[in-house]
C-alpha cells in the first residue's frame, strides 16, 4: 500500500491524453481550478473563522502544469504548501507561451469556495490573418483595421 501511494506521488500532475489546445480559454483554466480546490484547500486550514481572500496568481506551462504561486497577502508557508499541490493538479496542455493565471482563494468552514475571477492578465493580444483575393476589397479592409502595410 505504502509503495502504491509512492508511486502516485512521484508520478506528478495527470497529463491529458487529448491533443493540445491552440488557445487556452479562461473558462476552461476556471473550471479545472475549481474542480482542483480540495487538493488546495489543506494549505487553509488553520485560518481564523473571519472570512479571508487571498489572491493567487501562477504560471501555467504548455505541458498543464502549475507553477510559482505567489500569494496576496503574503503567506511563504501557504505558498509553499500551493507549490506542492500543484505537483498534483493537471491543467489542459496548450501551444501558447505559459500563461499567467490570477484567481481569488476564498477559505470558508475548512475548503475553498470557488470565486467566478480567473483572469489570464498578460496574453498577448491574437492575430488575426484575411487572405482576400480582391485587392480592392483587401485594401478597404486594410484601411478599416488602420494598418498602413504594402499590399503583397
Amino acid at each position: 500500500m505504502i509503495l502504491l501511494w509512492l508511486s502516485m506521488a512521484q508520478a506528478g500532475p495527470p497529463v491529458s491524453d487529448q491533443s493540445p489546445q491552440l488557445y487556452l480559454e479562461e473558462a476552461t483554466v476556471r473550471e479545472h481550478l475549481h474542480r482542483q480546490l480540495p487538493v488546495l484547500a489543506p494549505c487553509f486550514e488553520d485560518l481564523p473563522a473571519a472570512p479571508q481572500e487571498f489572491e493567487l496568481s501562477f504560471r501555467l506551462g504548455r505541458d498543464g502544469r502549475a507553477e510559482a504561486p505567489s500569494l496576496t497577502p503574503a503567506s511563504p508557508e501557504r505558498e509553499a504548501c500551493i507549490a506542492e499541490a500543484f505537483d498534483l493538479l493537471g491543467f489542459p496542455r496548450h501551444h501558447e507561451d505559459p500563461l499567467e493565471v490570477v484567481t481569488l482563494l476564498v477559505p470558508r468552514e475548512g475548503r475553498l469556495v470557488p470565486h467566478p475571477l480567473v483572469s489570464l492578465p498578460h496574453r498577448p493580444k491574437s492575430l488575426v490573418f484575411l487572405y482576400l483575393s480582391d485587392p480592392v476589397l483587401a485594401e478597404q479592409v486594410r484601411a478599416q483595421l488602420g494598418t498602413e502595410e504594402a499590399a503583397d
